[in-house]
C-alpha cells in the first residue's frame, strides 16, 4: 500500500458500509506490542491516527522515523479470510453461533500475527563497519484489525484485514522501517 489518499480511507472511512462491518462503522482495533509504547486515544483505530500512523508519524504528528512522510511506505495489508462454507454458515447462523465462529477466527488471526510478531519482523541494524547492516528481531510492531463480513460483491465472507504499518521499535528504543522479506517468503 502507499500513502494513497485512496487506501487511507479504505479501512476508516468506508464508503460501502455493509462491506466494512455488519454495524455499519470500520471496527478496527489496534493490535500488536508497540501499540503499549505509542499514545493512542483509544483501542479502537480512529482515521486521523490512521494517517499519521501511515506516514511514519506519532498519533500528534511527530516524527518516527527519518524517511519523509510523503515518500514512507506504509505497510502490508495482511489478509485472512475464513473458508466459504465457514463464512455461509455465519451468515445465517443465530447471534451465539455467528458469536463462536467469529471468535474462533479471530483467535486464529492473534495466533498468525502473534507468530508474525514474535519471528518475523525484522529491523535493518548498522554493523561496526561502514555501509554494511544486519538483520535483527524487532520483537514490537503495530497493527490495525479490521473485520469485514462480506466480499465487495457483498457475498458472504468474514475476513479479517490486518495492516502490518511500516515500522518497528529496536532494542535501543529508537523507531526503524521493517523489512518484510522474511514475512513474505514464509
Amino acid at each position: 500500500p502507499s500513502s494513497g489518499n485512496a487506501f487511507m480511507t479504505y479501512y476508516t472511512k468506508p464508503t460501502k458500509l455493509e462491506y466494512y462491518s455488519k454495524e455499519g462503522d470500520n471496527n478496527g482495533i489496534w493490535y500488536g506490542k508497540l501499540k503499549n509504547d505509542i499514545t493512542l486515544s483509544s483501542k479502537n483505530v480512529c482515521h486521523e491516527e490512521f494517517v499519521m500512523l501511515s506516514q511514519g508519524l506519532s498519533p500528534k504528528g511527530r516524527k518516527l522515523l527519518k524517511v519523509a512522510p510523503e515518500n514512507h511506505r506504509i505497510g502490508d495489508d495482511l489478509t485472512f479470510s475464513l473458508i466459504k462454507s465457514a463464512s455461509v454458515l455465519f451468515a445465517g447462523a443465530d447471534q451465539s453461533t455467528k458469536q463462536i465462529i467469529e471468535k474462533c477466527h479471530d483467535d486464529a488471526v492473534k495466533t498468525v500475527l502473534d507468530y508474525i510478531q514474535k519471528n518475523l519482523i525484522f529491523v535493518r541494524e548498522q554493523t561496526e563497519e561502514k555501509n554494511k547492516y544486519k538483520k535483527v528481531n524487532a520483537d514490537k510492531c503495530l497493527i490495525a484489525k479490521f473485520n469485514h463480513y462480506t466480499s465487495r460483491l457483498g457475498d458472504c465472507n468474514l475476513h479479517t484485514h490486518a495492516i502490518l504499518f511500516n515500522f518497528a521499535k529496536n532494542k535501543q528504543g529508537k523507531f526503524k522501517t521493517i523489512k518484510t522479506l522474511s514475512l513474505i517468503q514464509n
